[in-house]
């Protein structure tokens, strides 16, 4: 399985190719990951090798969406999940069958995993308060 990482922020691009690789090496899954961190390198002959991309929705001059889109066109059977901070660009998923919406939080990868959380009031990366959970 070939699978894209599309993030104009390399360390963060790096840092979820490393969380991919893990969990498909612990599931004894191959895969082939690529980072890409800037989306006009990616022409169409090496999009459509992907099977699995996991898009930024903002970066820059070529949006995570636009890359979609290409993909889409590209390969009907490539599986598309959005990666970003930006939860009012959501709808456009739609338009490309995008498999899932991932909102990225401040200092990790995606929104806090209440159900780590300890009992007592926790403070998230960003500073803010997150309510303690019944």
């Amino acid at each position: 399985m070939k699978i894209l990482v599309c993030d104009d922020d390399a360390a963060f691009a790096g840092h979820l190719a490393r969380l991919l690789q893990q969990y498909a090496t612990a599931l004894g899954t191959v895969v082939e990951l690529c980072p890409v961190t800037d989306p006009a390198t990616l022409a169409d002959a090496r999009l459509a090798m992907f099977d699995l991309a996991f898009l930024d929705v903002d970066m820059g001059a070529v949006s995570g969406i636009a890359v979609a889109k290409r993909l889409r066109a590209l390969r009907e059977d490539a599986v598309i999940v959005f990666v970003t901070n930006y939860i009012e660009y959501a709808p456009a998923g739609y338009e490309v069958q995008a498999f899932r919406y991932l909102i990225k939080i401040c200092r990790g990868i995606f929104a806090p995993p209440w159900r780590n959380l300890p009992a007592s009031t926790a403070a998230t990366p960003s500073g803010w308060r997150a309510r303690k959970l019944r």
